[in-house]
């Protein structure tokens, strides 16, 4: 199925359709190393998930605003869980989300935020002390810590490179 914006504004929540007041259209689209899961950012900052194997995206209702960048657990994210995940928004928040293959937010909560609301452009995701590599999107920089959390056993530690418009943050 395309991602267009047509697809995305008839989307379900509840098992009803969505209804949206006026034109929206697609501001980014984040992909998982898997290629299973992906984000679609709208500019009226609502935000959908689609599954490889599913239809119709649904709407993350605890994810609000517009994502302006996201990195991905590539070392535990399978093909029916992202696992945790972080996301960067245009207000300088960067959220912890993890979604189940059915669209589910099993945890979105905010980790960080920049004392002034500027995007974040550039979103870094490791293990501290990993040797196996990372994942994530824009350029490299330094790191701030966004925070850590537990899903499950696993506990995790987030570095955030919270790269905004008007320098490093």
């Amino acid at each position: 199925v395309p991602v267009t914006a047509a697809n995305v504004i008839k989307a379900t929540g509840s098992g009803s359709a969505a209804t949206i007041d006026s034109p929206d259209s697609i501001e980014r689209v984040f992909i998982d190393p898997t290629a299973n899961h992906v984000i679609i950012a709208m500019k009226s900052t609502d935000n959908y998930y689609l599954h490889s194997r599913s239809q119709r995206p649904k709407k993350l209702s605890r994810l609000q605003g517009v994502i302006e960048c996201i990195a991905f657990d590539r070392h535990n994210c399978t093909e029916s869980a992202t696992r945790s995940f972080l996301a960067g928004t245009s207000i300088g928040v960067i959220y912890e989300i993890s979604v189940d293959s059915s669209g589910k937010e099993k945890l979105c909560q905010p980790v960080y935020q920049l004392e002034q609301p500027l995007p974040i452009s550039s979103i870094y995701f490791d293990y501290i002390g990993s040797s196996t590599g990372s994942t994530g999107t824009g350029a490299p920089g330094s790191a701030a810590t966004a925070g850590s959390g537990l899903i499950g056993s696993s506990t995790f530690t987030a570095a955030a490179n919270a790269v905004t418009s008007g320098g490093i943050a």
